[in-house]
């Protein structure tokens, strides 16, 4: 536990010099700030990040040294040190504006106590750039629920969307849909054009379906040719729609150039009182799908 009786006494502790030495040499930033959130010291590397001197440091907040639109993390993680007393570990997003780049810190606040009164004066905080970690994490779980060809998400991530979904639509009494894209014969377009087209059809596909939906709804291959598409909030009419709309710009997509084009069946429904998971409206949905084809196929069926 840090324990002063004026913040400032920071400076005077023995072997100031010889810390100050050790603490600009660690590859972390540095730095005190007293309980209205003015900074009395930092090293020397967060000296380079604020371009600034340690005398025209003093005094100021992070809102001269911090873009506005992202200082939420930062003054956040403040408060919480200020008001709970407690050593606060947290990870912030912020954008310094000298550096001019947006980084994720990995920050640890400790309080500085008061040694009388024991309130809390300030703080002392370590924060360590994991930028690079973090993107790299991003990355790897971005990898995880993606299908590697389309972009879309994969099998495994759209049933969870589509559980979701139905689990909060269940809560907010709201609508929810579901489409299922199936290409027709696309076991021909493979034979006929060769894999390499096949997949730049699925490509293609899915760049369609994209334009077609909002960030609310979600769409995953889970299948060869097969796409799952879910719909938050919205009624099977609507949906209905959406899936002929895709329908027909896939029908006349730059890459459907052969005298016998290739084309979409979907099958499309709606939350049902009676249904009680997800599942029961995909079976419907498959369902649907199966009359399409049955009724000649380049075509969407509600059910």
């Amino acid at each position: 536990m840090i324990e002063l009786e004026h913040i400032d006494e920071i400076y005077s502790h023995d072997n100031f010099t010889l810390h100050e030495v050790v603490l600009n040499e660690i590859g972390s930033y540095v730095f005190v700030k007293n309980r209205q959130g003015e900074y009395l010291y930092a090293n020397q590397l967060t000296l380079e990040l604020f371009d600034t001197t340690l005398q025209s440091l003093k005094g100021k907040t992070d809102h001269s040294f911090f873009q506005p639109e992202l200082l939420e993390d930062i003054l956040k993680s403040d408060e919480m040190v200020f008001t709970s007393g407690q050593t606060v570990i947290n990870e912030e997003r912020t954008q310094a504006i000298p550096d001019g780049k947006v980084r994720i810190y990995r920050a640890i606040k400790k309080p500085i106590f008061h040694s009388t009164t024991k309130q809390v004066i300030g703080l002392i905080g370590v924060s360590t750039d994991i930028t690079d970690m973090v993107e790299m994490r991003e990355q790897l779980a971005l990898q995880a629920y993606t299908d590697e060809l389309t972009k879309l998400y994969n099998r495994r991530k759209i049933w969870q969307c589509f559980d979701s979904a139905y689990q909060r639509s269940q809560q907010d009494h709201s609508h929810l849909s579901c489409i299922i894209i199936d290409i027709d014969h696309f076991k021909q377009v493979n034979d006929t054009f060769g894999h390499d087209f096949g997949d730049n059809v699925l490509i293609e596909l899915a760049k369609t379906i994209n334009d077609n939906l909002t960030d609310n709804d979600h769409c995953g291959r889970i299948g060869g040719e097969e796409f799952l598409i879910v719909l938050d909030n919205m009624s099977g009419v609507h949906a209905l729609e959406i899936a002929e709309r895709i329908r027909y710009q896939f029908l006349n997509s730059p890459l459907n150039l052969s005298s016998d084009p290739f084309s979409l069946s979907c099958g499309v429904t709606q939350l049902s009182p009676d249904d009680q998971e997800c599942l029961d409206l995909y079976r419907r949905a498959d369902g649907a799908l199966y009359k399409a084809k049955h009724l000649g196929r380049n075509q969407s069926v509600l059910q």
